[in-house]
């Protein structure tokens, strides 16, 4: 085995339009098509001279050229999902085909819900890695048995291992990894990444991982990054920020796609101190307990967007949701914008919980629509709808609303029939 294995680091090819890889949290399809940064399978390639971040999605490819492009690598790590699972299996199986010796290794939550499950379902899966895979992919490229990397499992003599698992990276460990925005750089075409309510070309990043908040929705804290809070340095953020900005020109804004990125309000305060010099346009996921002060100086400091999440507008359901639990009403000179999603396919709820949101019938198909208006911050009114089919039992629904600069999006959620299915148009008002 070489001293330093050429590594593939691979978001394969999926279903169309379909964006659920190494970057989504909420993974779907939507009506406008969408795609969220590698941000996991970029750290890890950073650390390795000769590796190549391929993010198939967004860049247009095939599986054929995925199998291609593994022929000229020793170590492929793929990031699976749940529903492309076995679609991943069938194109390890060609790249082995093509190249015996090829090693490959699964990451993601659905091998580290389900590992043993995952490396019985292929002999072609070398090793998957449970939780954070940053330095276990590394070691093994560089040469380090696979009976000592911690978080892998694998299999010997037909049966699982499970190695030890690793303890959670903290602060000084996530400073030493490379700065994702470098690698993008050199891998990624940054016009190929859109999300509806971002502006276009957008940059996203993490300055931490983990999230104490229960909300069932939400992939990675139940999965890779756990609900243990842990951040990375405010001169790390801070240097990230102002390289990536000198770096891409083109970009319109950056993203912070942390679990939440404010929790602790001394902690924003110091990043925004950073921002402000830089002048330039950011957004991020938010809880909705900052006060005043913090708030105003997120909007200073060049704050456009925050995302947060409400459960549900039906009162049955909430109880049987853990998620965010506060909430507050920040003061109309502070507020910038708010997105706000409202999961349907989650725990509670069920047909009689619609009704309590007030359904009614909206065509002869049997369609019905359920639509609640809610007013966030005094200053922006948003619809979230949802048409029912009772003959199939099937659900999909939008948020949508008015953007910060007066164009419209659409969000879709939960969706288990097709956009034409349902006839659904984005609401403009």
């Amino acid at each position: 085995m070489p001293s330093v294995m050429k590594t593939l680091f691979l978001n394969p090819p999926s279903f169309e339009k379909f964006d659920g890889g190494a970057g989504s949290r909420w993974p779907a399809t939507r009506e406008i098509e969408s795609y969220w940064y590698p941000v996991w399978l970029a750290y890890p390639c950073g650390m390795l001279p000769g590796s190549r971040l391929l993010d198939a999605p967004p860049h247009g490819m095939t599986p054929e050229d995925a199998i291609r492009i593994a022929q000229d690598y020793e170590f492929v790590v793929l990031f699976t999902s749940t529903v492309g699972f076995f679609s991943d299996l069938r194109m390890a199986r060609a790249m082995k085909d093509k190249k015996p010796g090829l090693k490959i290794a699964f990451v993601g939550p659905q091998v580290q819900i389900k590992p043993a499950e995952s490396l019985l379902a292929s002999s072609d899966i070398d090793f998957v890695v449970r939780g954070e895979f940053d330095h276990a992919v590394v070691e093994y490229a560089q040469g380090k048995p696979i009976s000592e990397i911690l978080n892998v499992s694998y299999i010997k003599d037909g049966k699982v291992v499970h190695n030890p698992p690793r303890p959670l990276l903290q602060t000084e460990e996530l400073d030493a990894l490379p700065f994702a925005t470098d690698v993008y750089q050199h891998n990624l075409t940054v016009e190929k990444y859109n999300v509806p309510f971002l502006l276009h070309p957008y940059v996203s990043f993490y300055t931490a991982r983990g999230c104490p908040a229960l909300c069932t929705f939400c992939l990675w804290p139940q999965t890779l990054s756990g609900h243990a809070w842990r951040v990375r340095s405010v001169d790390s953020v801070a240097r990230e920020f102002l390289q990536a900005h000198a770096m891409f020109p083109q970009a319109k804004e950056f993203f912070f796609d942390d679990d939440t990125f404010n929790i602790r309000k001394d902690r924003v305060l110091a990043l925004c101190k950073e921002f402000k010099p830089v002048g330039f346009q950011w957004s991020c996921t938010s809880r909705v307990h900052s006060d005043y002060e913090t708030l105003k100086a997120m909007a200073d400091a060049g704050a456009r967007l925050l995302i947060v999440g409400f459960s549900s507008s039906a009162c049955p359901a909430r109880p049987k949701i853990p998620s965010r639990r506060r909430s507050s009403t920040p003061r109309r000179s502070t507020a910038r914008r708010f997105k706000s999603p409202w999961p349907m396919h989650i725990p509670g709820r069920n047909c009689t919980t619609k009704a309590c949101a007030k359904v009614f019938s909206q065509r002869k198909q049997s369609r019905m629509q359920w639509a609640t208006n809610f007013h966030t911050c005094n200053t922006r009114v948003f619809r979230a709808s949802t048409w029912w089919t009772p003959s199939t039992g099937s659900t999909t629904s939008i948020i949508s609303g008015r953007a910060w600069r007066g164009a419209s999006f659409a969000i879709l959620f939960g969706t288990r029939t097709s956009v034409s299915d349902c006839s659904m148009k984005p609401l403009i008002f």
